[in-house]
């Protein structure tokens, strides 16, 4: 079957007793018409009813109740469940296809916390977009192309792709994507000032756009790229520094960016903030237990290029919308740029940031900074080890890698590069902030394992079965395709080659978890040519579920 939507109608009886029934409709959303259920061999359909909120009884691993299982064969339409089984905070439903051993999952569709239309009798009943997909595949999402004739798999009409850009998931899970590069030719390119918005629900991509129909601007005037982008608490997001386009005598050229601003996704629009007082690039940005955002490290752009390294730190409060002038210029223990910025568990840590690796000009680098912010300072020069013991320092120097922070507290990196003007590097490593017994160092790196393929800066997602997903990079002869799903254990990491590969290949791409738990992964770079085009299409990756 080879058909764009598939609806599953299901009678719900109304809460309260009563004797009437509300309709349940689950829309299988395709948007680029891949076979929904024919083609990855489903043979029954099965919904799972879970909750997000550990004190529902439909939560997972819960030992006294757990989540709700309905199986229907694949070509009945329909399923029966109960309207109470939806009535929850955060209810998520689940539609998964089975093999016909009704065990082996093949393919899925998850919702995120359900929204229901009501009227004065009760529920009047309940829509979900779904979008579905094979199991540790990959499904393709709308594209973003210009032109009269739009492809199959567009909804949308906008100029070509983006690098180099920002995208963080928004509270209601849709997914913000910001700025970047457009190539308009060989070696001929622009900073973005334009923004849009991904929506799970259906799969499609919007250009943000005023009411007459022209595009809704960032505040930086010249563009902004390599930035950084930071969900706040209270619903916004944080752009900050990168580099735009500005007058150097009679030249454009690069520059890194000193200001910062704000999106509001209820006006979808951007506002300014107070200025970092330094302009930087390539750097990080963790949000804090506090809700402030420690900004580390970064480069400085000399006549369009890398040209200096920060040792610094600042942090933003979203309280007063400013950079304090008390919390600016955080001495670090060495500049670095290229490097990845973790928090770890407030509860057992402290919400302690690790700031790991990155370059400067002297090359890639092996040590960590560690900020506290209940002093509002960073530890200072930290010892690789001591005794023989390992330290909290990498097994090698490394810059341009991934990092994530796994479910048990600890953190994965991999990929990069080890040396100035080296290959990309094929290994793996854990930072784990137990120290060895009798030590006083503040944790140590571990697990030393290999990817299935060198590359840097690939992207690294956590999986909700607590996995890994690597994707893309650049690996010695050009952008890979291969997307790696690592095994975590507590003593070692396994990287199995994925089952699908990325089409086409990819890196300075972006990836972001959704609240459903699936990955997304958008724009980049095809090719190192320098007249190639950014990537027009974004991908979604489909896990498998935890439970």
């Amino acid at each position: 079957m080879n058909i764009r939507r598939l609806a599953w109608l299901g009678l719900l009886p109304l809460l309260g007793g009563c004797s009437e029934s509300v309709d349940l409709s689950l829309n299988l959303v395709n948007p680029c018409d891949r076979a929904v259920l024919g083609q990855i061999g489903c043979q029954y359909v099965q919904v799972v009813v879970s909750s997000l909120d550990p004190q529902d009884p439909l939560y997972p691993g819960n030992p006294d109740y757990g989540p709700l299982r309905t199986t229907c064969q694949a070509g009945s339409g329909s399923c029966q469940i109960n309207a109470e089984d939806l009535l929850g905070p955060a209810r998520v439903v689940d539609v998964r296809c089975l093999q016909a051993d009704q065990t082996t999952v093949v393919g899925r569709a998850t919702s995120g916390s359900l929204l229901f239309a009501t009227q004065s009798g009760g529920v009047a009943g309940l829509t979900l977009n779904l979008m579905m997909g094979p199991i540790n595949g990959l499904v393709n999402t709308t594209a973003l192309e210009q032109g009269d004739k739009l492809g199959d798999c567009s909804a949308m009409q906008q100029s070509g792709g983006r690098y180099g850009h920002a995208s963080a998931v928004l509270e209601d899970g849709r997914v913000l994507i910001t700025g970047g590069i457009r190539r308009l030719g060989p070696s001929v390119e622009e900073i973005l000032k334009t923004a849009e918005i991904f929506d799970p629900a259906t799969g499609e991509h919007r250009l943000l756009t005023r009411s007459d129909g022209t595009p809704v601007l960032m505040q930086s005037p010249s563009g902004r790229a390599f930035h950084t982008a930071t969900l706040l608490r209270d619903g916004r997001v944080l752009l900050a520094g990168g580099i735009g386009m500005m007058t150097e005598g009679t030249s454009e050229v690069k520059k890194a960016l000193q200001h910062s601003e704000i999106f509001d996704p209820r006006t979808e629009s951007f506002t300014g903030t107070a200025v970092m007082g330094t302009g930087r690039a390539h750097h990080s940005a963790t949000m804090l237990a506090t809700g402030e955002v420690l900004v580390a490290g970064g480069a400085a752009y000399v006549s369009g290029q890398v040209g200096s390294y920060y040792n610094t730190a600042l942090v933003y409060d979203p309280v007063s919308n400013t950079w304090p002038e008390a919390k600016r210029n955080l001495p670090m223990s060495t500049a670095r740029a290229f490097h990845r910025a973790e928090a770890l568990d407030s509860s057992t840590y402290g919400g302690k940031v690790i700031v790991i690796g990155g370059e400067n000009e002297t090359g890639p680098v092996n040590t960590i900074d560690i900020y506290n912010p209940q002093t509002g300072a960073f530890l200072g020069a930290i010892a690789c080890g001591s005794g023989g013991q390992p330290g909290p320092c990498m097994s090698k120097s490394r810059s341009r890698f991934c990092a994530v922070r796994l479910k048990d507290g600890r953190i994965a990196v991999a990929g990069g590069i080890t040396e100035k003007g080296g290959q990309p590097d094929i290994t793996m490593e854990v930072y784990n902030p137990v120290p060895p017994q009798g030590s006083s160092l503040p944790g140590r790196f571990e697990s030393l394992s290999s990817m299935s393929v060198a590359r840097e800066s690939p992207t690294c997602s956590l999986l909700e079965t607590g996995n890994i997903l690597i994707a893309g990079g650049l690996t010695a002869g050009g952008p890979t395709s291969v997307v790696d799903i690592v095994q975590v254990f507590p003593d070692s990491l396994n990287a199995l080659a994925g089952p699908e590969n990325l089409n086409p290949p990819r890196w300075q791409h972006t990836a972001n978890v959704l609240r459903n738990g699936w990955v997304f992964i958008s724009g980049g770079l095809a090719s190192q040519d320098p007249s190639s085009a950014a990537i027009t299409q974004s991908v979604l990756f489909v896990p498998p579920p935890s439970f």
